[in-house]
């Protein structure tokens, strides 16, 4: 099996002071952490001998025990190593090597058959090996090290940004996207190469040539205190409510952070539309139909709309209660409004003043309009009898319509005149629709 790079130069040293310097024998120890312990050595030790060898190692690590890379082996520990090699040895270098921290994790030794004519010469040819050592096999260990874990750490980003509830993407100064995450491919319908391929990505949920230039022009070179509110259009038409944060990067690329806001978003205008609905006939409120029809005749007085107001008041509606229970008085009101509503177009505009009494806005109709439309619901609720227990009974309504001949008229002055037109169908007997007089 071939040896990694670092391992395979400090062979190649161990063989080159056997061949280059005339060295008997020559070996390197090395106990790495998370390693098995191994041993390189030239050619001349037998399998016998390297197995001998490996039990001069703490020997030899004891002899370096005073802190010193570069010791002379000498007295016994010299004895025993010549017994271990079964030759004669005349003298012995050895070299610690330590890991960058200074923790030691092995040596090197030099045997030689001969006394050195210049023992000084050869310390500092070992601590010039000893030093590439370090730089070849340890400091490229540390920078592996280094490198594994920052790879683990962009990994870890990586399924972050892939697996987050949160819209992450990147684009480079040209507008083209090189960041889409799974919730965006998810939220927005279209995935990664879809968008990676396409000339202009922004274009496919922000089809609008303004809204795009408005995205654009958000992105600043420094990320925001607020996030910003934006609605892209998802692939199937849905507007997707989104807070972003958008950051200009190094080098013009734009980095995206969104959350998905368009369930709170939901809720929020739910909230506003029940505080303007009458819970029981879901109606607009007292405040909110009174509010349309402020708005209604301001609108008049700047364009001129036609539009009518027609009240209604459900009839002997107390003499229901009072034989039924307001329960079923409750089923009656529903059941007046769902005639009601049936008689209605979309633009006109129904609230429930309190009560039994309801207020009708009729867009562009007139009074003559109006009237009819409060035949037809009188038709239907005389075909269409509420149960009440087991007993069917026929609603009626009394009505007055009243319409804005003038441009200044406020809105007490036509709830008024409408008013005073439902007690005139009341006085002439009910079940019946008024008009207040021109």
């Amino acid at each position: 099996m071939a040896l990694p790079p670092d391992v395979a130069w400090l062979q190649s040293a161990v063989s080159r002071a056997v061949h280059d310097l005339g060295i008997l024998h020559a070996w390197a120890y090395l106990d790495l952490p998370d390693e098995k312990p191994r041993l390189f050595h030239d050619e001349g030790l037998s399998v016998t001998l390297r197995s001998a060898v490996l039990q001069l190692a703490h020997v030899f690590d004891d002899e370096l025990g005073d802190g010193k890379s570069v010791a002379w082996i000498k007295g016994q520990a010299l004895n025993t190593l010549s017994e271990v090699l079964q030759n004669p040895v005349q003298a012995c270098l050895l070299g610690a090597l330590a890991l960058p921290d200074g923790s030691p994790c092995g040596h090197l030794v030099w045997v030689l058959a001969q006394p050195p004519v210049s023992a000084p010469a050869y310390e500092p040819a070992l601590q010039a090996l000893l030093h590439h050592v370090r730089y070849a096999v340890f400091s490229k260990r540390v920078f592996e090290k280094k490198l594994e874990r920052l790879q683990e750490a962009v990994d870890q980003y990586e399924s972050l940004l892939q697996s987050a509830p949160v819209l992450f993407n990147a684009f480079e100064e040209d507008g083209q996207c090189v960041m889409w995450n799974k919730e965006c491919e998810r939220r927005l319908g279209w995935n990664q190469q879809e968008v990676f391929e396409h000339p202009e990505p922004l274009s496919l949920f922000y089809p609008d040539l303004d809204d795009r230039k408005k995205v654009i022009a958000s992105v600043s070179s420094s990320p925001s205190l607020t996030f910003q509110e934006w609605a892209p259009r998802a692939r199937n038409g849905e507007r997707v409510h989104t807070i972003w944060s958008n950051v200009r990067l190094h080098g013009g690329r734009v980095l995206n952070i969104g959350i998905d806001i368009t369930e709170r978003k939901k809720a929020e205008i739910e909230v506003v539309r029940l505080s303007k609905i009458d819970a029981l006939t879901e109606c607009w409120n007292r405040k909110e139909i009174v509010e349309r029809l402020s708005r209604a005749l301001a609108a008049r007085r700047q364009s001129d709309p036609s539009f009518v107001v027609m009240m209604l008041d459900l009839d002997y509606f107390k003499s229901i209660n009072d034989s039924y229970g307001h329960l079923r008085g409750d089923l009656a009101l529903q059941h007046f409004c769902k005639h009601l509503r049936s008689c209605l177009r979309g633009m006109d505009q129904l609230g429930r003043l309190g009560g039994e009494e309801f207020l009708i806005l009729l867009q562009g109709k007139t009074e003559e309009a109006a009237e009819g439309v409060f035949a037809r619901l009188r038709e239907s609720l005389q075909a269409h009898p509420v149960m009440l227990g087991d007993e069917p009974v026929v609603l009626t309504v009394s009505a007055g319509i009243a319409a804005p001949r003038c441009k200044e008229i406020g809105v007490s002055e036509i709830l008024r005149r409408a008013d005073q037109a439902l007690y005139q169908a009341k006085q002439q007997g009910r079940d019946r629709v008024c008009v207040y007089p021109s």
